[in-house]
């Protein structure tokens, strides 16, 4: 009877990622499946608990991510709008159990499970960046004034869905998945049209078609970017653009050093259209949004000074500025800090912002370890080049906002951390670094 009831209790778990991947979904159109999604996840934990004698796989970023769990009920204390915060925390502890159940779906198999699993995740990625820039011509409030964009192509763009996705948002999340195809177009991968072509006699199509789908994806999610005028955005791409190129050439670096010299000449000769430039580049028509920006950094800057431990409350950020640091040039506070450091900071106070950091040093450290463990010219070196590209999008990106934290599409990073600790996780078991055993 045990065993029957054990049996029975591991087939439910194996139904984990879909129905927390299904109410992960449903949250990002309602908020109302935030509530639903973090009580299933808990009872997934609670049913492994009683089952297997452990709540969650063991990971990297378990320390810090104990942190950031542990700073939600101080910051549901220290908030002076309690519905704002707790949207804002269930979001995160939803994300949180995402990157757990992806982490429990992956792990725990035989080695050709996992293997099939892993590329099957990093292909979803991919299929979801190209899925966001599909459903971008209609989802998004299109901008017209920030760079010279003829406003005619956004007449063929109405946006259909309402309460639709700033543009800012749409291109932070897709500069964060575009890397990750992109690698696989810039770095060859024999291994893996080994693995798509001879296993199982599969058609050689299968690997034109592959290489075809990330071209198409790529071509998509930068189309959008353009389309957006996000200029952080755009700034990330372009850090990746140049990173990725330097790893894939390294003799390119003799090129982009002739670059910029060439830029820094012309712009001493021609200092008016530097200017011009400038101008376009930071300036909106009215204010320029950079001093905006400066003004949204300061008050974050004075709230994590006034509330270092405990934070301003999550999600609160625009209340608390109008009312004890407004802005002066305009005449409502940012919705955010348009800062991801300093948003998570005054959110979760500085214990919540250091355990972020290790988050992040964790990994930096764990994408610099592949780096050195992966042989060259195999699939999972490519994807954790394509993760590193996505990871300094996400920082770049996140100097000049915030989309990653606390909006409907913050669950993205999440799935790229969690991509991240599994290919690190698979070096562990000695055959994955084998060469003669890469796939």
């Amino acid at each position: 009877m045990h065993k029957q009831i054990s049996s029975v209790a591991l087939h439910i778990l194996g139904l984990e990622p879909f129905v927390v991947g299904i109410a992960s979904a449903l949250g990002v159109v309602s908020e109302r499946f935030l509530y639903i999604t973090v009580g299933i996840a808990l009872l997934f934990w609670l049913l492994r608990w009683l089952t297997l004698g452990w709540f969650a796989i063991r990971t990297p970023l378990d320390f810090p991510l104990c942190i950031l769990v542990i700073m939600l009920p101080i910051t549901l204390w220290a908030t002076a709008l309690p519905s704002f915060t707790q949207l804002q925390v269930l979001r995160l502890l939803s994300n949180i159990a995402l990157f757990y159940v992806v982490s429990h779906w992956v792990c725990n198999q035989s080695r050709q499970v996992n293997i099939s699993r892993l590329l099957i995740f990093t292909f979803g990625l991919s299929f979801l960046g190209l899925l966001l820039a599909l459903i971008a011509p209609i989802s998004i409030e299109w901008p017209l004034t920030k760079l010279p964009i003829p406003s005619t192509i956004y007449q063929y763009l109405p946006q259909l869905i309402s309460n639709g996705i700033h543009p800012n948002v749409m291109a932070g999340t897709l500069v964060m998945l575009l890397p990750i195809p992109l690698a696989f177009l810039i770095f060859p991968t024999p291994s893996l049209e080994i693995t798509l072509n001879s296993a199982h006699a599969r058609p050689r199509w299968l690997w034109h078609s592959f290489a075809l789908f990330n071209l198409i994806a790529v071509l998509a999610m930068m189309a959008v970017l353009i389309l957006t005028q996000s200029r952080g955005a755009l700034l990330a791409l372009a850090t990746v653009l140049c990173t990725l190129c330097l790893l894939r050439w390294p003799r390119s670096r003799l090129l982009l050093l002739v670059f910029f010299v060439v830029v820094i000449l012309l712009s001493a000769l021609q200092p008016i259209r530097l200017q011009s430039l400038v101008a376009l580049l930071i300036n909106d028509t009215g204010v320029s949004t950079t001093a905006i920006r400066v003004e949204a950094w300061s008050r974050a800057w004075y709230m994590l000074q006034e509330f270092p431990f405990t934070g301003i409350g999550m999600g609160t950020y625009k209340q608390v500025a109008d009312l004890l640091y407004p802005f002066f040039t305009v005449p409502e506070a940012l919705p955010h800090a348009h800062n991801l450091l300093l948003q998570v900071g005054v959110d979760l106070g500085l214990p919540g912002l250091i355990a972020y950091l290790a988050l992040l040093i964790n990994l930096f450290a764990m994408l610099i370890v592949m780096l050195r463990t992966f042989p060259i010219h195999t699939w999972q070196r490519n994807v954790t080049l394509g993760a590193t590209g996505s990871v300094v999008a996400m920082l770049v990106h996140g100097l000049w906002d915030a989309v990653t934290w606390g909006t409907k599409l913050s669950f993205i990073p999440w799935l790229l951390f969690a991509l991240i600790t599994l290919l690190f996780l698979s070096i562990q078991a000695p055959e994955y670094n084998a060469q003669s055993e890469t796939v």
